[in-house]
């Protein structure tokens, strides 16, 4: 009886111990996103760092087991990663923080190695050690192995789809990663104290503590005036309403989305009313639009406020209510569709006078919206004298920043008949990048009148008069090939840096 229930407990440490890996590779990206960014580079550092914390694990564990190390030593990692991940919401900042002098793929890289891979590789080493312990009849040895590992997979599916799916925009990073090292306490202790062991009393004494924990109000870091009024995990990202004396900003992953200016709430960056005044220039009687890219709705309000129907798409449903809620964007004319802007795209049957898109995820530029593919499924949404306008950052001279810039202008040259570039003059310089394209050539009327914040007005006639025609070179995006991350990586570490250095790593954090 007493070898089943020993077994119990080795087993259910397997099934754990494989949902946990995957919570932390999962989970990790979301921590370092705020910092790095959440894109193919965080990706590409996590899942490196978990396979290379695995490998090691796997052969830590069989040197472990062949020295007669058994279910004990289980246990007693278990109960060392509780441990370890109690400290990540108190390590991470000052880790991650000090990798930035890096870059975006070496810093990423290494604060994914510091953080997580050592938790990583003690996980690894349980499938061994219960191999060892499990296989005591050499004719039943495969039967054993392919247990273990099938029920270290199907934990790792089943924390995958928990964390992925349900748990991080639910509960939030800090109360994940404190009630899975409860879990490693919980179950050291129970296996110790079963063992007739008092040291067993400490992991669960330590798992309380922690479950206690979260429920103690924590402070949320910023500079003086600043007010954190919204800080959340969706399954898109971490979003940040930052109230400042002047503005009022948006964030995911710790990159600015859009701002207004207070009291009026119209945007407090020039590309939002440059976007709207654009396609009253070049489309006259402008009454529809479909916007592919909700943030905080600074495109929305000044179109809505001239009641120009303006139908938004956004793939995290939140924004709308929090573009309703804290920027004060009009409810209508206009409806709110929360899925993927490229869906949206393929599958409305509606026709515009103009389509916006300015979507980012975080500063990465969604490859499946700026490809040919996308470009054309866009294109069979707009009227005749319809008209796209494309918001992006970057730069229009300068390798390899303009890179990227010259291969969505491309692009856009292959859908349409047209496409104009506009900024605000600064050849060399790092902002946004808004092209215009249609089919038939026509005349700029710049009369119409656009609610927008007054320090913005200087900036918007400068980005209405710069203007040159896209030449048709670079690369053609397209779904097949879409190098995005590469192309233009050098744009968003830039990007990042200057919203760490405006707003400081502790705003762009946050605390969990």
């Amino acid at each position: 009886m007493k070898e089943k229930i020993e077994n119990a407990f080795l087993l259910a440490a397997v099934a754990w111990c494989g949902a946990e890996v995957m919570a932390l590779e999962i989970m990790g990206t979301r921590v370092i996103a705020p910092l790095y960014g959440a894109g193919l580079f965080i990706w590409t550092a996590l899942i490196a760092v978990t396979l290379l914390s695995l490998a090691a694990g796997y052969s830590l564990g069989g040197r472990w087991a062949d020295r007669g190390r058994g279910t004990a030593t289980v246990f007693l990692v278990l109960a060392i990663c509780a441990g370890w991940l109690a400290l990540l919401p108190f390590v991470s900042r000052p880790v991650m923080e000090n990798a930035m002098g890096l870059g975006m793929r070496g810093g990423a890289f290494l604060s994914a190695a510091l953080l997580f891979a050592a938790p990583l590789a003690l996980l690894g080493a349980v499938g061994p050690l219960a191999i060892k312990t499990l296989s005591s009849r050499l004719e039943i040895v495969g039967r054993r192995v392919g247990f273990v590992y099938a029920l270290s997979t199907v934990g790792s599916f089943i924390g995958a789809v928990a964390v992925g799916f349900f748990l991080i925009p639910a509960l939030g990073l800090r109360a994940i990663v404190f009630s899975m090292a409860a879990v490693n306490g919980g179950l050291a202790g129970a296996y110790f104290l079963f063992h007739k062991r008092p040291a067993g009393f400490l992991p669960l004494l330590f798992a309380a503590a922690l479950i206690a924990a979260l429920f103690i109000p924590r402070p949320e870091p910023g500079q003086p005036g600043e007010t954190v009024l919204y800080r959340g995990q969706s399954l898109f990202g971490q979003i940040t309403v930052l109230d400042r004396p002047e503005d009022r900003l948006l964030m995911l992953d710790g990159i600015l989305q859009s701002g207004v200016s207070k009291p009026e709430y119209l945007s407090c960056f020039e590309y939002a009313p440059a976007m709207v005044s654009l396609a009253l220039a070049y489309r006259r009687g402008l009454r529809d639009v479909l916007m592919i890219g909700m943030g905080g709705g600074v495109i929305a309000t000044p179109l809505r406020r001239l009641g120009i129907r303006t139908d938004a798409v956004d793939i995290d449903p939140r924004m709308d209510l929090l573009a309703k809620k804290y920027f004060a964007t009009p409810e209508g004319p206009g409806r709110f569709f929360a899925e993927d802007g490229r869906t949206h795209l393929e599958r409305s049957e509606e026709k515009y006078d103009a389509v916006f898109i300015d979507v980012y995820s975080g500063e990465s530029t969604p490859a499946h919206l700026c490809s040919v593919e996308a470009f054309r499924a866009a294109k069979a949404r707009l009227k005749p004298e319809g008209l796209l306008i494309l918001n992006f950052l970057g730069k229009r001279e300068g390798e390899p920043e303009a890179a990227m810039t010259r291969a969505v202008g491309r692009t856009l040259l292959e859908v349409f008949g047209q496409a104009w570039l506009h900024d605000d003059g600064a050849g060399d310089g790092f902002n946004n990048l808004l092209f215009v394209a249609f089919d038939r050539s026509r005349d700029m009327d710049l009369s119409a009148p656009v609610p927008m914040a007054e320090n913005c007005r200087a900036a918007v006639g400068r980005m209405l008069r710069q203007r040159s025609a896209v030449a048709r070179q670079g690369l053609l995006l397209s779904d097949d090939y879409n190098p995005v991350d590469h192309l233009d990586w050098k744009a968003r570490e830039k990007w990042r840096a200057q919203t760490v250095a405006w707003l400081g790593s502790a705003a762009v954090l946050g605390a969990w």
